[in-house]
């Protein structure tokens, strides 16, 4: 037996996107040109919504990455990419996890964007961001009651 549920139903318009604030730091590269090994790279990848006004709302992905190798920091991107989406429903109930799930979603290859382009721009080859699993990292920004994520 097949049960049928009823998915939210929004009118969602992107109103723009930004880089909201950009960071570029490059203090190996002297080591990276001289002893060019593989770096260990971390990237951390959060997601913010705030409301703007009745149905538009900020959403922002904050990605930061830092390359080392041998304990030396090779470089660091922090960037702050954001969009506006102007939302209309019935259900207010189910717009927080569509704001943190669909909508980084669309911003998300527009960041990896700039932080390859910087990286590579920076003498490092591309960093390309793997994929995300937004409704992954929602889940686990929900269940961390200190971080809040919805303002």
């Amino acid at each position: 037996m097949s049960q049928n549920t009823i998915q939210p139903k929004f009118d969602v318009n992107v109103i723009g996107q930004y880089t909201k604030d950009f960071s570029f730091e490059n203090p190996g590269i002297l080591t990276h040109f001289s002893n060019p090994e593989k770096p260990e790279i971390s990237v951390d990848i959060q997601v913010q919504a705030q409301q703007a006004n009745e149905e538009v709302y900020e959403v922002e992905l904050h990605v930061q990455a830092t390359a080392k190798s041998k304990q030396e920091t090779l470089f660091i991107v922090d960037l702050r990419y954001a969009g506006l989406f102007k939302i209309g429903t019935e259900n207010s109930e189910d717009i927080k996890p569509f704001l943190l799930i669909e909508c980084p979603r669309m911003l998300f290859p527009f960041a990896r964007s700039i932080v390859a382009n910087a990286t590579s721009d920076g003498g490092y080859l591309p960093l390309m961001l793997n994929p995300v699993n937004f409704s992954d990292l929602y889940q686990q920004q929900d269940s961390t009651a200190s971080q809040p994520t919805m303002n």
